[in-house]
């Protein structure tokens, strides 16, 4: 029953709110599908990583990210990603750093704009 309601075509409810509610009665598979229908990113990757413990796809979903996007996910996560992947995660950096060609894997969306020549990361701020 579940499953039916938020797999409807039109969401027809906050969906800021499911997603929390699935989250904190377990049910990952429903979030993850509710977060990325409402292209919410950041939950998306806070069930992944704080969740599942899926770095792998976590960032497999960043490298589909638009530039901006994904800078802001690897400065949020980034630590930890590189405590679990350094390798996959370091070479993630030094794309931003460089030439940023998102791969197609978040939301179908990546990719809609053009990648700058050259970026660099920003500094965290410090609160």
């Amino acid at each position: 029953e579940l499953n039916r309601f938020i797999r409807q075509p039109v969401l027809h409810y906050d969906s800021e709110t499911a997603i929390k509610v699935c989250r904190q009665a377990g049910y990952y598979d429903n979030a993850l599908h509710l977060a990325l229908k409402s292209q919410d990113h950041n939950s998306y990757l806070k069930i992944q990583i704080e969740d599942l413990r899926s770095y792998s796809e976590a960032l497999d979903y960043i490298r589909g990210l638009p530039l901006e996007d994904a800078e802001v996910y690897l400065q949020k996560y980034g630590k930890m990603l590189v405590s679990h992947l350094p390798e996959e995660t370091t070479q993630s950096i030094t794309q931003i750093c460089t030439h940023w060609s998102p791969t197609p894997k978040a939301l179908g969306t990546a990719g809609t704009g053009s990648p700058p020549q050259s970026r660099h990361l920003t500094p965290p701020r410090m609160s």
